[in-house]
């Protein structure tokens, strides 16, 4: 539950790292086993995709799902593609699905006519593959990508520059956690399987004419305030959900300074009526919208230790629950969370609440790699108040009680300025707020997911 109590707890943590392996496994890892058990089902792909997971996949196989990935997401035929290599063969490889991809433009070889189909494909690569079949497709790219910044750009070559910015910005390619992005890195065929599914559920359906134009801004703001028995009241999750609203309502984004089309607000909900408000309210969101859900109130861990938001009626939301609610709504979420236990949502497991970097770093990494499928996928930009086994706290402040939480993340977003904009252009993303409000949440631990993301939160407007 929250709670009011003050105390003098600092904490800055780095992101997650998401590691792979390179020994091979009949068997997919945890994480990975829903996606490829689906794709085995759908019968989409050779069988041959379906062995050594924990190998690296090499540049032949990448190029057959690059082929299939636009079949899926279009609807066409390859072949439907204009040639821009039409002549284009190579000297050590005649696969079929290698030439098609190379002959439209979206692959090439080393110059030397050579194609390396058993090589192990680069991140770079594969990022500069994934934006170019997305282009042929005709899926709508933001490129405004002049903010995205890594410790390790230097590494990156000029040629793939441009894709993996745009990658990592649309959450294909994440970082490591540290700030790099490591762009010759290889990745696992697992993991260039779940890629695949992902792509195909956030674009499949949204290619016709293609463009999303400017996103539309909606935001759903819940306040639980009286609790029945057993729960003690919030005294400030009201003036939360006011201050929240008064900082979207500034924002600006982009060239065109779009605000929020919707900020609805929902107060003293039980955990049902959370999920309803969820399927009304946000029932019109399209594919290339961007939607905000904000949560005050008392959060806790049910029955099954599982991380929940806590209705009035002191039923529990969980995870998985809301997890299953919000994949329903298209688009990018971001999920802003003030409550108890909150870490919970981005990653189930204890290590979210370790105090040592290191424990905190190593524990993300296994959670991750065995329980992947909570708010962390492509679709969230998620920031929380609390790590999974943390309280977090409301304050009595001069104008009234209030999370701590939410203080400093409308301070810092916009509130009555930018006080985390860091590089001072005008927009605040992900890392500048998470930044901000790890430096100044003194009473509990601030949580983030992904790490050293550039995803805007809020803005002036250009």
């Amino acid at each position: 539950m929250k709670k009011s109590f003050i105390a003098t707890v600092a904490s800055l943590v780095l992101g997650l790292v998401i590691s792979t392996g390179v020994v091979a496994a009949e068997e997919p890892s945890f994480w990975a086993s829903d996606s490829i058990e689906r794709l085995k089902a759908e019968e989409k792909l050779a069988s041959t995709m379906f062995s050594g997971y924990g190998e690296n996949i090499n540049r032949k196989d990448f190029a057959y799902l690059i082929y299939n990935l636009y079949e899926e997401l279009t609807g066409d035929s390859f072949s439907s593609i204009e040639y821009k290599n039409p002549n284009i063969s190579f000297s050590d490889t005649s696969d079929r699905y290698v030439l098609e991809v190379a002959r439209s433009g979206i692959i090439n070889g080393y110059g030397d006519g050579r194609y390396g189909p058993y090589d192990k494909i680069t991140r770079e690569q594969m990022a500069m593959m994934y934006v170019k079949t997305l282009e042929k497709a005709n899926v709508y790219i933001d490129r405004n990508v002049e903010n995205v910044k890594f410790k390790d750009i230097y590494d990156i070559s000029s040629w793939a520059m441009a894709s993996v910015k745009i990658s990592s910005k649309m959450g294909i390619i994440q970082g490591l956690g540290d700030g790099r992005i490591d762009p010759k890195g290889n990745s696992t065929r697992e993991a260039s399987l779940v890629v695949y599914t992902r792509i195909v559920d956030r674009y499949i359906g949204n290619i016709g004419d293609k463009e999303y134009g400017n996103p539309v801004y909606r935001a759903l703001l819940i306040g639980n305030k009286n609790y029945q028995s057993g729960y003690e009241s919030l005294e400030g999750s009201f003036n939360d959900l006011d201050r929240m609203e008064s900082t979207l309502r500034k924002s600006r984004f982009g060239e065109n300074s779009s605000t929020f089309e919707s900020i609805v607000k929902e107060k003293d909900l039980t955990s049902k009526e959370m999920i309803s408000s969820i399927e009304e309210h946000l029932s019109d969101v399209k594919e290339g919208d961007i939607t905000y859900f904000y949560y005050s109130g008392h959060g806790g861990k049910d029955h099954l230790n599982r991380s929940s938001l806590v209705g009035v009626d002191r039923g529990f939301l969980s995870v998985d629950e809301l997890e299953k609610a919000l994949n329903k709504v298209p688009g990018q979420k971001v999920v802003i969370l003030d409550a108890c236990n909150s870490g919970g949502f981005i990653a189930k497991g204890d290590m979210l609440g370790a105090k040592n970097l290191d424990d905190f770093n190593e524990g993300v990494i296994e959670v991750f790699r065995s329980r992947l499928g909570y708010l962390n996928s492509n679709g969230y930009k998620v920031i929380t108040a609390s790590s999974s086994d943390e309280s977090s706290y409301e304050i009595r402040y001069p104008d009234g009680w209030g999370g701590e939480f939410t203080r400093k993340f409308t301070d810092g977003a916009g509130y009555k300025s930018l006080l985390s904009d860091i590089d001072k252009d005008g927009e605040v993303t992900l890392s500048e707020i998470y930044s901000y409000t790890s430096l100044n949440v003194r009473e509990s631990s601030v949580r983030v997911f992904p790490s050293n993301d550039q995803f805007v939160i809020a803005s002036q407007g250009r």
